[in-house]
């Protein structure tokens, strides 16, 4: 498991610049961007969040 994101960009440095999508039961999706949100109502703390998008019925266009 990635729990972090200095964890996540050494794991892509090691693998270099490529085509970059989420798997979930086997259906595509596509990262849109990364934004931050809090951990709960009124935290003043945040994390990392991927928004993404369904990449529709078989693979993803590259």
């Amino acid at each position: 498991m990635i729990g972090s994101s200095g964890e996540l960009i050494r794991e892509l440095r090691r693998m270099g610049d490529d085509f970059i999508l989420v798997e979930i039961d086997q259906q595509e999706y596509v990262i849109d961007s990364i934004t931050r949100r809090k951990n709960y109502t009124d935290s003043p703390c945040s994390h990392l969040c991927l928004k993404c998008r369904n990449g529709g019925n078989g693979e993803i266009k590259r």
